[in-house]
Formats: C-alpha cells, sequence, structure tokens
C-alpha cells in the first residue's frame, strides 16, 4: 500500500482503547462485561494497547473480542482515562493523574514527561454484542475486520455480566467506576443505547480534474485512492453498518466499493447532478421546524435527509453515507445545528468545512438520538474522527 505520515504521538503517551460492552437481560435490564485479570487481581473494563499500524477503533473490538470472547459493533465514545504505567509498562497502582489531565486523549501531560514516565491513555466506546454466531453480522466481521477476533486467555480467567451499579462496586479502578457513571448517566439522558451511527465518509483519492478528459462525475480512484477505500474496511467493520449510502460520482462509489465486494451489501446510490446540488428521486423532504432541513435552501440535503431518516427510524441503527468534500460542506451548517451543544456544533463545521480537515476516505463517526422534543427531529451527541490507516 501507499504510504502516509505517521501521527505525532510523544513517546511518553501509551495509547490503548476498550470498550462498556452492554447486553440486554431476559428480562430487560442492561447488564455491561467485566473482567478480572489474575496478573494484577483487579477488575476492570475489557481494554488494551495498540497494535502497530492499528487504529483506536479496530483495537477497541480486537481487545474485546481477545478479553471476553464477544464480538461488538461499536456505538458512541463513552469516555477516556490516563494512568501512569509501572517502568516495565504495566498498570500500576498509583493514583490516577489530575482530572485536568484526563479531558481528552490527546493532552499534553507535561508533568509527565518531565519526570520521564509514561502515560496510558484509554478511549472507550459503547459497544453491543452482535448476536448469535449464525448471523450475518458475524460473516461481514469475519471478511471485513482483517484480524482474527477470537478469545485469548493470556490475560483474563473470569468474564462478568453485572448491572451498571454492580459494575460500579466490582470495578477497581475509580476511573473505570467514572466510566460506568458516565454510561449511566448517558442512558439517564439520551437513552444512549438507543443512539444510531452515521459515518461520513470523503471519497478516497481519484484522478485530478485537470488531468481526467471525460465527464466529471465518471473520475475514478488512483492506486492510492484503491489502498485507501481498502484501509477504511477493517474500520467501517468496528461499527459494522446496515446501510451504505453514496452519492453518484464513481470516486465516491468505488470508495465504498470493498464493503459491498466484502459483504454483498448494496450501496444506494443518491443522484447527483453535480458538486453543488443533487436530488434523491425528487422526493420532498417534510419540514417539522426551523431546525429541520429545508430543501429549497440547499438540494444536496435531500440525500442528507434520507439518511437522517433511516438512521431515527429505529433504535442503534448505523449507516455510511460517502460523498465529496464539496457535498459535505453543504451539510455542515444543517448538521451543526443539531449538535448538542457548541462543543460538537464546532466540531462538525472544522471537520466538514476546512479543506484539510477530512483527507481523502476519512470520515466522521456521528452518534444521533431522537431530539426529546420531536419537532426539533434528532440530537447529535459527538462526532469523531475515522482515519484509516494506509501503509
Amino acid at each position: 500500500m501507499g504510504k502516509t505520515k505517521k501521527d505525532k504521538q510523544s513517546p511518553h503517551i501509551v495509547r490503548a482503547a476498550g470498550t462498556v460492552t452492554y447486553r440486554y437481560s431476559d428480562g430487560g435490564e442492561i447488564e455491561v462485561c467485566v473482567i478480572h485479570r489474575p496478573r494484577y487481581n483487579d477488575w476492570s473494563w475489557p481494554k488494551g494497547k495498540l497494535n502497530a499500524n492499528e487504529s483506536l477503533f479496530h483495537a477497541a473490538v480486537r481487545e474485546t473480542a481477545e478479553e471476553t470472547g464477544y464480538d461488538v459493533m461499536l456505538q458512541s465514545p463513552i469516555g477516556f482515562v490516563s494512568y501512569p504505567l509501572g517502568t516495565h509498562g504495566e498498570d500500576t497502582s498509583f493514583m490516577p493523574l489530575p482530572l485536568a489531565s484526563r479531558c481528552a486523549p490527546d493532552t499534553d501531560i507535561t508533568s509527565a514527561i518531565a519526570s520521564d514516565i509514561k502515560i496510558k491513555q484509554v478511549t472507550y466506546w459503547t459497544a453491543q454484542c452482535i448476536g448469535e454466531p449464525d448471523t450475518s453480522l458475524y460473516t461481514w466481521r469475519e471478511s471485513t475486520f482483517l484480524h482474527a477476533t477470537r478469545a485469548t486467555n493470556d490475560e483474563t480467567d473470569e468474564v462478568r455480566w453485572v448491572s451498571i451499579d454492580e459494575a460500579i462496586k466490582l470495578l477497581t479502578r475509580d476511573d473505570d467506576k467514572n466510566i460506568a457513571r458516565n454510561f449511566a448517566r448517558r442512558i439517564a439522558q439520551h437513552s444512549i443505547t438507543n443512539a444510531s451511527t452515521i459515518i461520513l465518509v470523503r471519497n478516497a483519492q481519484c484522478i485530478s480534474a485537470k488531468k481526467w478528459e471525460g465527464h466529471p462525475i465518471d473520475r475514478p480512484l488512483t492506486p492510492q485512492g484503491a489502498a485507501q477505500a481498502f484501509a477504511l474496511l477493517p474500520e467501517l467493520s468496528s461499527y459494522l453498518p446496515s446501510r451504505l449510502y453514496a452519492t453518484n460520482a464513481l470516486r465516491v462509489v468505488s470508495t465504498l466499493a470493498p464493503w459491498k465486494q466484502a459483504t454483498g451489501e448494496n450501496i444506494r446510490i443518491l443522484t447527483v447532478e453535480d458538486d453543488t446540488a443533487s436530488r434523491y428521486h425528487e422526493r420532498t423532504y417534510t419540514v417539522t421546524s426551523p431546525r429541520h432541513i429545508r430543501p429549497q435552501s440547499n438540494d444536496c440535503l435531500y440525500a442528507l435527509g434520507e439518511v437522517l431518516e433511516y438512521a431515527l427510524g429505529g433504535p442503534h441503527r448505523t449507516s455510511v453515507f460517502a460523498a465529496t468534500r464539496r457535498q459535505l460542506a453543504q451539510m455542515s451548517q444543517t448538521l451543526s445545528q443539531f449538535a448538542e451543544n457548541e462543543c460538537v456544533a464546532s466540531q462538525l463545521r472544522r471537520a466538514l468545512n476546512s479543506k484539510k480537515s477530512l483527507k481523502h476516505a476519512e470520515a466522521l463517526a456521528l452518534t444521533i438520538v431522537p431530539s426529546p422534543d420531536a419537532s426539533q427531529g434528532c440530537t447529535i451527541l459527538n462526532a469523531m474522527k475515522v482515519k484509516p490507516i494506509v501503509f
């Protein structure tokens, strides 16, 4: 594959990923999965360090499978934890870092660097078990994840399904307990377990318009772009999308082609006339409030309305919507109006409006829940960038 620049990461920071994996009991109650690690004699969430050339998303799914034996699909990021490691890279029983140092995974921890202490930064997602082994989701995971997801007995000797309250009592670290409390709070505020995910994908690299003599809509991917599209496969597999949408430019559809080839899932084509206008089978999107989509102000929003309609049509639906950079920029203002707060709105505008924010084949994973006020449609709780690793 082609080479990309490596992320600038301090040698003092050890990145890791994990999940708050949940399921529903026979009585309909939420149960979460915690593990016991004999090496440390503690109870924790399934998590682990990133392998070489691995993303946080991929590591979260892989580590959960290895430590619990369960295949999961990611839903919403739920929190970050930072703590110092021992001299040999092992977890320690030291006090957790100050709260100010744990606000985000890329925070510069000056005091740790000055004292040459390595810091482990763990990003957690909520994740749901994907069902019985004979479901199509298992088949999709096997054909798209590009890594075996199987249990290993090296680090854990017991897996328990417990209520959230029981987990708070059982978990050893205060930071892990806080992740459980945050999960409970998000359930109370937004029914986070019913949230849906929309993954907005920018098309992979294609032949430049200056070098292409055919119709603009037919510009194909370059070899680098084909590598980017393939590298997107395991990242999408972490979420296991159930529906694919793409605007009808060849470079956009080709970006999702590896997923279609691996799973047999069809790509729903949104007919687009050019980069500044689109229509979806001449369909009208109902406007019920000032915050809803107004097709008359921007025709590209017909397509976005279709994707949102699917996402809000049922619990924990995951869809992918691939488009060009200009089309994504047209959606940014509308999406930012649905943001839970100004921080999320700012993230959306920066990621979708700036020419350099989303590079080719990069994506933005949005967590969406129905708004408490039905007239306002939906609320976007967070937006997290997905970067396929091309090497």
